[in-house]
C-alpha cells in the first residue's frame, strides 16, 4: 500500500492518517484475529513514525532531518516520551516471528503511544518551512486536529 501523493511528505502523511486511522478502529470485535490484525496495523505505522522522529535510521530511511526548518536548516530529531523498549518490543511481538512472543505478553498502552507520537509530529509539522506543499502540510495539520477529537 502506499499513498496517492508520491513524495516524501506524502509518505509521511500516510503513515500519520495509517497510525491515527488504526487507533480509534478500538477493540470492540470479539473475533481475536480482527483485534490483532487492528493492533498490529497501529504499532506498524507507529513504529515507523518513531524511527522517522527519533531513529536510528537505516540509509534508505525518510527521517526528519531530510527535511528543512523555517530557517532552513535540517529539522533535528525529535524525543519522545515513550517506553525505552517500545521499538524493541514492536519488532519482537509484531515484525519479526520470535519466540519471545511465545513467552511474554505486553500491554500494549495504544492511547498513550498515539498521543505521544501525535505530539512529536505537531512538533515537526510546527518547525517544518513553508516551502513544502501547503496542500499536504494543510493535511498534516488537519490529521494531527482530527486525532485530537478522537482522542
Amino acid at each position: 500500500v502506499s499513498p496517492s501523493d508520491k513524495s516524501e511528505l506524502g509518505l509521511l502523511l500516510y503513515e500519520l492518517k495509517m497510525l491515527n486511522q488504526a487507533f480509534p478502529l478500538g477493540y470492540s470485535t470479539k473475533n481475536k484475529y480482527e483485534v490483532n490484525m487492528r493492533l498490529e496495523s497501529f504499532l506498524v505505522h507507529a513504529r515507523n513514525l518513531i524511527c522517522f522522529l527519533e531513529g536510528p535510521w537505516e540509509k534508505d530511511d525518510l527521517r526528519c532531518s531530510d527535511f528543512s526548518d523555517k530557517n532552513k536548516q535540517q529539522i533535528r530529531p525529535i524525543s519522545l516520551v515513550l517506553q525505552k523498549d517500545l521499538k524493541q518490543k514492536i519488532n519482537k511481538h509484531c515484525q519479526h516471528l520470535t519466540k519471545t512472543r511465545m513467552n511474554e505478553k505486553v500491554g500494549w498502552s495504544v492511547g498513550s503511544i498515539a498521543r505521544v507520537i501525535n505530539q512529536g509530529m505537531a512538533e515537526f509539522i510546527d518547525q517544518l518551512d513553508k516551502s513544502y506543499p501547503r496542500a499536504i502540510r494543510a493535511e498534516l495539520q488537519e490529521t494531527l486536529n482530527n486525532f485530537l477529537i478522537v482522542s
